[in-house]
């Protein structure tokens, strides 16, 4: 059953210009390109299929997504959702050329879907990723560079789990002072000082090793927002561990980042400082906008100070996280206008 609840956050608006409040764009996640042996009509319905199987693990996170019994028969009418398909091309390392089906689905009829079926939702401002990789096989070990064949089945598996992530440049100048021993060893002064160059909000450091049998031990140390956490995790076979540090490190943000539809809340917000029309349709765009708002209406306006209904499943907690993670407010102290509300946070607008 549905349940709906009502709580109150205040937002303070603090740039009056227009072009200050801007939308995240996700229109990335709503391309997605799969190889194709031959430019046929039969192949490209196969490859629409995949396409949108690849797209729904991207919004949702789940790599088991199309087992969902309400999804029964989506796939099948994946073509209903496309706006548009072409080819292009894909040269690998080897100076092989591979033909590539590039689909793009309408966001507003995939997001009613997921609506519909009441499925989870990663939202689409996700954290950047610096990924350290070592591999230990016996007495030899080494990093996974952006170059290396390990670096693009890296690169392909995050951007189907749909993530941006970085692998570190093995021409900084910078790496000289890290070494695979600096992984081992849980030397992370060592590694936090080479980060920094990137910028990323999420820093992974994993030591992959061989053991016998053909099987890997992975030990993985994440940052996130200031925190550090280990794991330890066993990988069936070295060919899979670029696919399963990936899935680990994405895993590792779907959980505390998917907002769940088993409610609808209504989050009473208030945005201060609307002073002109050009400000007030700027607010409702964006909110409106925001993939985890599934609807935004006007309570009411008074002295400067707009009123808005959020309809969302996020609760509470989660819908602050994501107007700071969205990096388009920031909190600020503020008194409400109105006691008789339940008011805990206030944020002001970033000015670009």
């Amino acid at each position: 059953m549905t349940t709906t609840q009502r709580v109150g956050i205040t937002l303070l608006l603090y740039c009056f210009l227009p072009q200050a409040i801007q939308a995240e764009p996700l229109d990335w996640l709503y391309e997605v390109h799969v190889p194709v042996s031959a430019r046929t009509q039969e192949l490209a319905e196969q490859a629409i299929d995949v396409a949108f199987t690849i797209l729904l693990i991207r919004l949702t996170g789940r790599t088991d997504v199309m087992q969902e019994p309400s999804l029964a028969g989506s796939q099948a009418l994946a073509q209903a959702h496309v706006n548009q398909f072409t080819y292009t091309e894909r040269e690998d390392q080897k100076g092989d050329i591979t033909d590539l089906l590039v689909v793009s689905f309408t966001r507003d009829t995939v997001e009613t879907l997921l609506r519909e079926n009441k499925l989870p939702l990663w939202p689409a401002d996700r954290p950047s990723i610096l990924l350290w990789l070592t591999i230990h096989d016996r007495n030899e070990s080494w990093f996974v560079e952006r170059s290396s064949h390990s670096g693009e089945k890296i690169f392909e598996r995050a951007r189907t789990r749909g993530v941006e992530l970085t692998l570190p440049n093995e021409k900084d100048p910078a790496r000289a002072n890290l070494t695979t021993s600096s992984i081992v060893g849980r030397f992370w002064l060592d590694l936090h000082e080479v980060s920094k160059s990137y910028s990323t909000d999420m820093i992974a450091a994993v030591d992959a090793e061989r053991t016998l049998l053909n099987r890997v031990t992975a030990t993985l140390t994440y940052w996130y927002k200031e925190k550090q956490f280990d794991f330890v995790i066993e990988i069936d076979s070295p060919d899979n561990i670029e696919r399963d540090v990936v899935d680990h490190v994405v895993d590792f943000l779907v959980q505390r980042q998917t907002i769940y539809r088993d409610q609808q809340t209504v989050h009473r917000l208030l945005v201060h400082e609307v002073t002109s029309v050009e400000v007030y349709a700027e607010v409702m765009k964006i909110m409106n906008n925001y993939d985890f708002i599934d609807r935004c209406e006007v309570a009411r306006y008074n002295n400067g100070v707009l009123w808005l209904d959020i309809y969302t499943p996020s609760t509470e907690l989660q819908l602050i996280d994501l107007l700071i993670d969205h990096a388009e407010f920031e909190p600020i102290k503020a008194q409400p206008e109105d006691s008789s509300t339940s008011f805990n946070k206030a944020f002001r607008l970033i000015e670009d």
